[in-house]
């Protein structure tokens, strides 16, 4: 659960990112258990870096930007990630440097594909909380920014 969670808010993290609404100085993000609306974590905006927290307050790991890439760390400090955003689309690398997947944003929506092309998720923007669906359109999880 921890290992998808970290996932999770990366993910949102490089949603959140690459969305002009939300301010790049401080904000914070709060994410929540789809079905039992339970709190699991934060993560924190200073600038270029995010620092992802657990619900204990435990920093699980942190996100860089730099121009149009953003690099994922765990943490222990260690790169586990990173995407590379042109235009609309958002391609994400493993350490290696393989793609593993793509985003494409359209309008509030972003979809998201594996490596072989299947839409896996999608997460939609309603003013300042973000809603991500799985492929069969159950919500799985929701972040809510101030």
């Amino acid at each position: 659960m921890q290992k998808y969670l970290v996932w999770f808010i990366g993910f949102l993290m490089i949603v959140l990112l690459n969305t002009p609404a939300i301010s790049n100085a401080g904000s914070k993000t709060r994410t929540y258990h789809s079905g039992s609306g339970s709190y699991q974590g934060k993560s924190v905006q200073q600038g270029n870096t995010t620092k992802q927290y657990n619900k204990q307050g435990s920093v699980v790991g942190r996100s860089e930007r730099q121009g149009s890439t953003v690099k994922n760390y765990d943490k222990s400090g260690q790169m586990v990630n990173k995407s590379v955003q042109q235009g609309n689309t958002t391609k994400q690398y493993n350490k290696q440097g393989s793609v593993v997947g793509r985003s494409e944003r359209q309008g509030n929506t972003v979809k998201n594909y594996d490596k072989s092309g299947q839409m896996v998720s999608r997460s939609v923007q309603q003013g300042n909380t973000t809603k991500v669906y799985d492929r069969s359109g159950k919500m799985v999880g929701k972040a809510t920014s101030k």
